[in-house]
């Protein structure tokens, strides 16, 4: 959090300084993100909106070309799925529950030792897991315009704010689903749930401030704009990240990436107006 604000007040005094220039504009945008979170094989791409907002400078250099630098809060997302298999019987005997309701776990685990040499002993696991991110992005762009249309793209810097995962765990125990009858059994969902958590019903959990997601991301910018006059403008970009947002990684070339539709206020600042900060 220290960098972030380093990073912030080196941006501020950065405006300070230039805000008496004449070809300076500055003004605020905000607009929603469409954030790609993964493919599905029946329903294809799957997709998620989040938002930004935040201020940007721009210094036009001549009729043609100009450089800006933007501070924005943005939201991403992202989804992972993991699956895993573990044992029936090693399950049971590293539960502590059989022994708290009195049950001899030393003749269970006798009497099912070699059971899966005729049944099926794994337990599979599915970890589906949504992923909430918080930046302060920082783009420097390059802008050719023709006219009121604006052609821009450059690199950004964000700093991670903040971060959420829920995680929704389901199971496939093959032994207990061949079995009859334990339907008629009390408390039968309550007691399968105690060993297998995720068999009967999903269980969630949320969990912030995973340090296995990296602290910055670095990307590029693709920036298409439109100015509706001297104030408002209208525009559309493509936000790319370069490295994998997870360190170490869940899937390869997992990047964090939006397509921005925003809207802007700009007002252009006097020769010889007072410093913004």
């Amino acid at each position: 959090m220290k960098k972030i604000y380093v990073v912030l007040l080196l941006v501020a005094l950065s405006l300070s300084q230039i805000s008496y220039c004449q070809n300076l504009s500055v003004g605020a945008k905000a607009g929603l993100s469409v954030l790609p979170l993964e493919k599905d094989s029946l329903k294809g791409n799957l997709y998620s909106l989040g938002y930004h907002f935040g201020g940007t400078v721009s210094y036009k250099i001549n009729n043609w070309f100009s450089l800006s630098a933007e501070l924005l809060y943005a939201s991403q997302k992202k989804t992972y799925q993991l699956q895993n298999t573990t044992s029936f019987i090693q399950t049971l005997s590293n539960s502590p529950l059989l022994g708290l309701l009195g049950i001899d776990i030393g003749s269970i685990l006798d009497s099912l030792s070699g059971i899966n040499q005729f049944v099926n002993d794994n337990v599979y696991n599915n970890h589906r897991a949504v992923v909430n991110l918080s930046y302060i992005k920082i783009p420097i762009l390059a802008s050719f315009n023709y006219k009121s249309l604006y052609v821009s793209a450059g690199p950004y810097v964000a700093f991670q704010i903040a971060n959420k995962t829920t995680d929704e765990l389901t199971q496939h125990v093959p032994i207990i689903e061949t079995l009859t009858g334990l339907d008629t059994i009390p408390y039968y969902t309550l007691l399968v749930g105690s060993f297998f958590p995720g068999y009967s019903s999903p269980v969630t959990n949320a969990t912030k401030g995973d340090k296995q997601i990296r602290a910055i991301d670095v990307g590029i910018i693709a920036d298409l704009s439109y100015h509706l006059d001297k104030h408002f403008t209208v525009g559309v970009r493509y936000s790319r990240g370069l490295m994998n947002y997870r360190s170490p990684q869940i899937y390869k070339h997992d990047a964090l990436s939006s397509i921005d539709f925003s809207v802007g206020y700009l007002f252009n600042i006097a020769k010889k107006s007072k410093a913004m900060f």
